[in-house]
């Protein structure tokens, strides 16, 4: 059987769908037929460490899901404990904290901590965290030092912890349901990749004590972030490197201060072409200058491209690939001046309601977003004792990938990966 014959007409209306199914991260939550329903355990008692803007996202989707609940909040900066606690809501009524050393000791029956702290904080607070034997969730970039990252990985391979790193894609039921358009050959082998990141934004933020200035600040100097290539590069080349199913080989870039000459360190434009195996080529570059055209990962080959762009996916196929069969169920839209074949996610719930996937554009549920699904799967993994889609060894990936690149743009240089980078 060959390659494409694994999707045809009949499997993708009648059971090959059934992709979300078929991932470890979005299982259905009712119980089979005949059955017992499995006994509900009481929510999780969990805490956040960094109440920022990523924390209170990560919040505002935790009170959405009804295992977990927010038992502490700890930030160093007043007003960002006041907007956590705020997210949380009166429902839940955690305690604060300005020490996440004092959390660790005063909830001692903490299940897991989230934390959503600068990088450069990450590897003593997981540390902490492990040690306390509490499961961890870390956002990415997991460290911005290779070192940092890997002393984080050893600790939690020694510990008997689920330790997830937050690049949220990992989860995300859109981005596997693409990845077995990919594996499957729709675009026929991956020849090359585009990504980027178009906001504009100034990233800096205004304090009334100058005190707080560089604390808050952090994403603006060299020895606290890793810039563009860490807070947004991170995450999409982490996707397109999952697809890819190879690591790269080299990265040249290059950047500058284009817009905001504000006395920033970091580059407020990037640019970056990856070499990965097999001649196959990435192009990324992100901007906190312009918004137009937006942030989307695109992989292309002889068959065509998949563009995944605002919790929306299509494929655009050449005019000489291969048919399927399925193509003529799917919806279709006119994105720019080309059609594409709309990509569904939920195929299994439409099935389940007597629809046709193909015939219905994906609907994103109301609220819910990549954010969400990380922590649906962390939550998960903690009671089932399940793998990462995104654990230390991933995460660590996706930090030497964001590190090096960075390098590469401040130098304006080209870099080689070497494989000691990658191990533990």
């Amino acid at each position: 059987m060959q390659q494409h014959d694994l999707i045809s007409r009949r499997t993708f209306l009648s059971g090959a769908t059934a992709v979300v199914a078929l991932s470890l991260i979005h299982q259905e939550t009712s119980s089979p037929q005949g059955e017992p329903p499995k006994p509900q355990l009481p929510p999780l008692r969990v805490g956040v460490i960094g109440t920022g803007l990523q924390g209170q996202n990560l919040i505002s989707q935790m009170t959405r899901i009804p295992d977990i609940h927010i038992a502490a909040l700890c930030d160093i900066y007043p007003s960002n404990l006041k907007k956590g606690l705020t997210a949380a809501g009166p429902k839940a009524s955690p305690k604060s904290y300005d020490d996440y050393r004092a959390l660790l000791e005063a909830e001692k029956d903490l299940d897991a901590v989230f934390i959503a702290t600068p990088p450069t904080t990450h590897k003593e607070i997981s540390l902490a965290a492990l040690q306390a034997g509490k499961h961890v969730y870390c956002e990415a970039p997991l460290a911005i030092s290779i070192e940092d990252a890997k002393e984080i990985v050893r600790a939690a391979e020694a510990s008997k912890q689920v330790f997830q790193v937050g690049h949220h894609q990992r989860s995300n039921p859109l981005y596997h349901h693409v990845l077995r358009f990919v594996r499957a050959g729709m675009v026929k082998d991956v020849t090359m990749g585009r990504a980027q990141w178009n906001k504009k934004q100034s990233w800096r933020r205004a304090v009334s004590d100058e005190k707080w200035r560089r604390v808050l600040n952090w994403k603006l100097y060299h020895d606290t972030s890793a810039g563009l290539m860490g807070e947004f590069g991170s995450h999409q080349l982490d996707v397109l490197t999952w697809y890819i199913n190879k690591r790269p080989v080299s990265v040249t870039g290059w950047g500058g201060i284009t817009f905001w000459n504000d006395g920033r360190e970091t580059f407020d434009t990037v640019h970056c072409i990856f070499e990965y195996p097999d001649n196959v080529t990435v192009n990324y570059s992100a901007t906190l200058v312009c918004t137009h055209d937006g942030v989307f990962e695109q992989v292309a080959g002889a068959g065509g491209a998949i563009v995944l762009r605002d919790e929306r996916s299509w494929l655009f196929k050449e005019a000489d690939a291969d048919v399927f069969g399925w193509e003529v169920y799917a919806a279709k839209e006119m994105v720019g001046d080309e059609e594409g074949i709309v990509l569904i996610a939920d195929a299994t719930k439409l099935l389940a309601q007597g629809l046709e996937p193909g015939k219905v554009k994906r609907q994103k549920e109301a609220g819910k977003n990549s954010f969400f699904y990380a922590i649906e799967e962390f939550v998960a993994n903690i009671r089932e004792g399940k793998k990462p889609h995104c654990g230390g060894r991933e995460g660590l990936q996706a930090a030497v990938i964001a590190i090096k690149a960075n390098e590469a743009v401040r130098n304006r240089t080209k870099v080689t990966f070497q494989p000691e980078w990658f191990t533990v």
